[in-house]
């Protein structure tokens, strides 16, 4: 299988709740769509996430305005980012 093939039923098992982000690889934990879809599916995902993405502040914002709940597992330096932690309040 391709890894594009591979992405593709990754995201589709997501998507379906067929996986949990721990479940896959660890490339898939360090794909921004993947964990994307993951977070979308369940804010606990990106705890799983590579470090590289919760490090990540545009991603970091991205999967916070989805749940805020998920702000929980961003690096903790984002903990002092005005914007991100308002858009971890004002998601839900």
């Amino acid at each position: 299988m391709s890894l594009i093939a591979c992405a593709d039923a990754a995201k589709y098992g997501l998507r379906n709740n067929d996986h949990h982000l721990d479940d896959l690889p660890l490339w898939c934990r360090d794909d921004p769509e993947i964990v994307a879809v993951a977070c979308a599916t369940s804010y606990f995902s990106f705890r799983y996430a590579s470090s590289r993405l919760k490090a990540d502040r545009a991603f970091v914002l991205r999967v916070v305005r989805v749940d805020m709940t998920a702000f929980e597992y961003a690096a903790p330096h984002f903990r002092r980012d005005r914007e991100v932690v308002l858009a971890a309040v004002s998601s839900n």
